[in-house]
């Protein structure tokens, strides 16, 4: 004898591998979705530290140009960049790095920072190098947080002084 049936809705052996493809589904999508936003992150932050490293490096070189004399390395390395200008309201411009932050000082005026609170310094290293004509190399290491990671940027760069020694 045979039995007609009304196949109304689905059976449990299709329901079932219908809930575990759309879970392969849901699962692949929340790790494409959680991959982009940490790359998202890792991007938006290694943006900060070249963008802090150029500021930096734009600035003491916009100084630069103005030094007539640098006191501070007079000889080897320091921590800290002295120089003197011919504009009394920048003479002596001082870079100097003091809790994670470069801060610079024009003349008489307070010191401002330099670098953006989204970042820290960890390294500010100025090296004299003698010779026809001198020079100084400074080196610079630059450290963000991305959420339990912390990221960096190393970067060194060489300026000609242009005024005699």
């Amino acid at each position: 004898m045979l039995l007609s049936q009304d196949r109304k809705g689905f059976t449990l052996l299709e329901t079932i591998i219908a809930i575990a493809l759309s879970a392969g589904v849901l699962t692949t999508a929340a790790m494409l979705f959680h991959s982009t936003l940490s790359t998202e992150a890792r991007v938006r932050g290694h943006q900060r530290l070249t963008d802090a490293t150029f500021l930096v490096e734009q600035t003491i070189l916009d100084r630069l140009i103005s030094a007539n004399g640098i006191s501070v390395p007079a000889s080897g390395s320091s921590e800290t960049l002295t120089f003197s200008t011919t504009d009394s309201a920048t003479n002596p411009t001082i870079f100097s790095l003091s809790n994670g932050i470069l801060t610079i000082q024009e003349g008489s005026s307070a010191s401002e920072p330099l670098t953006p609170s989204t970042v820290t310094m960890t390294d500010f290293t100025i090296t004299r190098i003698t010779g026809d004509p001198a020079s100084i190399t400074i080196s610079t290491t630059i450290e963000t947080q991305i959420g339990s990671k912390t990221i960096s940027s190393d970067a060194s760069w060489t300026s000609t002084l242009k005024y005699a020694e």
